[in-house]
C-alpha cells in the first residue's frame, strides 16, 4: 500500500467517524418517562361504589347516565333504564386505565387518533367523565382510536388524551388493559 492510498484511507475513515458522531447525535430520544405504567386514576379502583354518574360526549352530543336505587337511567331519555352491565365495564375499565406509552403532544395530530376535541362536528373521539353522588368529578378522560394489535397484550389498547394532568400533559397516551 502506497503512502497516498493510506492517507486517503485515514482521511475517508476520519469522515466516516465524524458523520456517524452527527448522526447519533441527532437521534430522537426515546428515553422512558416516569408515569409509564402508572394507574390514570389511582384513587377510582377504591372509589368504585362512589360512581354515581357517567357523562359521555361525542360532537355535540351528551349521554347522562345516573344510578339511583333502582339501577342506571339514561337521563336524556326520561330516566329509561340503561344496561349496568356495560356501564360498569366502562368504570371498571377506566379503574384500570395504565398509562403504557406516551405519544403526540402535536394537537394537529390528534385527529388522526381520534382524540381531537369532542365537541368538533365529525369527531370520533369521546369524552368520558364519572362523577359521585354530589356531582364531584371523579375521573375524566378522552377516549380516542383502539390499537388492537399490541404485542404482548390480549385486548389491545387504546388512544386517550388526559387534560389537566400534571404527570402526562395535555397529550396522547396509548394505554392497555381492560375496556373501555
Amino acid at each position: 500500500m502506497t503512502n497516498r492510498s493510506f492517507i486517503i484511507l485515514v482521511v475517508l475513515a476520519a469522515v466516516s467517524v465524524a458523520a456517524a458522531a452527527v448522526a447519533v447525535g441527532r437521534a430522537p430520544s426515546y428515553a422512558r418517562t416516569d408515569v409509564t405504567g402508572t394507574l390514570v386514576f389511582p384513587d377510582l379502583r377504591s372509589r368504585i361504589n362512589d360512581v354515581y354518574g357517567m357523562i359521555i360526549e361525542q360532537h355535540g352530543l351528551t349521554l347522562t347516565f345516573k344510578r339511583n336505587d333502582e339501577g342506571w337511567r339514561l337521563e336524556e331519555s326520561g330516566g329509561y333504564p340503561a344496561r349496568a352491565e356495560e356501564i360498569s365495564k366502562t368504570i371498571l375499565g377506566l379503574s384500570e386505565l395504565a398509562l403504557l406509552e406516551p405519544k403526540t403532544g402535536n394537537r394537529d395530530r390528534l385527529k388522526k387518533l381520534q382524540l381531537n376535541d369532542p365537541a368538533e362536528e365529525g369527531s370520533l373521539a369521546q369524552r368520558v367523565t364519572l362523577v359521585d353522588k354530589d356531582g364531584k368529578q371523579l375521573a375524566k378522560v378522552v377516549v380516542g382510536k383502539a390499537n388492537h394489535s399490541l404485542p404482548e397484550t390480549a385486548t389491545g389498547g387504546i388512544y386517550v388524551r388526559l387534560t389537566g394532568d400534571k404527570r402526562a400533559g395535555d397529550r396522547a397516551w396509548l394505554r392497555g388493559g381492560g375496556p373501555v
